[in-house]
């Protein structure tokens, strides 16, 4: 029996079914090279599927349609409508999900599109229940509940999307709940891009964490890409603030700005040398060329040079730290494929 040990876990080939999961372990692990891998993909994933992708394609647009239908369907004939109607309507559809994801299974997508629409109706419902009897609740409170509500159906999903979609939940309660409940003072308003910063950064070191113990449903690389984009905004956006701010004394704003700039670094260390990602990797080098231009734009700004001269050194900045961006790219690609090949 072949055994392939990764860290602490273990798989046995024999009881798996062969998937991109498996050839990944295999590739990682040194037992096949790049050209055996992409053989394996080609076998398990043929180009000629295309049916089996524009099926799933179909359903998550067709589940998306039917949703947004429903939530249209209610604002606009919403004064026709009396409450018991509103909220029938609502608990039967969402008893129709959960029925679904129950029938299909989790391990399906179809199941899984079905929880993720009942987590949706969660939401509408307490959005019709404030409507109707006029709650005066904040709008951090019907987030913090809909978290709160939908968190035991998305720890057992399984299912990424869901689970990205819950931290976005997450992000706007805290975002509502900092202006609406915390109400900061002009020192300490930004330490809510230190909190986003922190809780986001938790979410990518738990997926990794998570891909790196083999866990199936988070072998795509589509949920790493999401989080690190969401990620590096987060983290630029005190940083830009900072740079273009004619006052540099805000405690919180030089907090969340350092903090943003050690994430950004982390986050180019981590995909060039502990875990190799090109995505990953080209969108931190992508956002500090972003950074690096606002700042020299700023010192520009500062030189009160004639509006032609001012482009042309922007102009000329732009080219510059771009096309050094490019150049790292290709090098850090080139070296990253050299290695894993060597690997393997």
């Amino acid at each position: 029996m072949s055994m392939i040990n990764h860290e602490h876990d273990s798989i046995t080939l024999i009881e798996q079914q062969a998937d991109r999961s498996i050839v990944d372990v295999l590739y990682r692990n040194g037992y096949i090279n790049q050209q055996a891998r992409d053989y394996c993909l080609e076998l398990l994933y043929p180009h000629q599927r295309w049916g089996y992708w524009i099926a799933q394609v179909l359903a998550i647009v067709g589940c998306t349609l039917v949703l947004v239908g429903m939530i249209y369907f209610f604002a606009y004939n919403w004064a026709a409508m009396s409450s018991s109607y509103k909220f029938i309507t609502i608990e039967l559809a969402l008893l129709c999900c959960v029925m679904g994801a129950w029938t299909y299974s989790l391990e399906k997508l179809a199941g899984q599109l079905f929880l993720m629409a009942a987590c949706i109706l969660v939401g509408v419902f307490l959005v019709v229940f404030g409507q109707v009897y006029q709650s005066g609740a904040d709008a951090y409170e019907l987030f913090i509940a809909w978290s709160l509500l939908t968190l035991p159906w998305v720890l057992i999903s399984q299912f990424a999307a869901l689970w990205i979609f819950w931290l976005m939940l997450v992000n706007v309660t805290l975002w509502f709940f900092w202006w609406q409940f915390v109400s900061p003072s002009h020192s300490t308003v930004y330490y809510i891009s230190l909190i986003l910063i922190l809780v986001n950064a938790f979410f990518l070191v738990l997926r990794e964490r998570l891909y790196n113990h083999n866990t199936v449903w988070l072998q795509h690389i589509w949920s790493r890409i999401f989080l690190v984009c969401i990620l590096l905004i987060l983290s630029a956006i005190p940083i830009e603030i900072y740079v273009l701010s004619s006052k540099w004394t805000n405690t919180s704003l030089i907090i969340s700005a350092c903090s943003g700039l050690v994430i950004q670094f982390l986050i180019l260390s981590y995909y060039r040398f502990k875990d190799p990602d090109l995505w990953a990797y080209a969108l931190t080098v992508i956002s500090i060329c972003l950074i690096i231009l606002t700042a020299s734009f700023r010192v520009v700004d500062k030189m009160n040079l004639s509006n032609v001269i001012d482009w042309l050194l922007m102009s000329l900045l732009t080219l510059g730290i771009f096309s050094l961006g490019a150049f790292v790219l290709r090098k850090t690609s080139i070296a990253i494929f050299s290695n894993k090949d060597n690997y393997a």
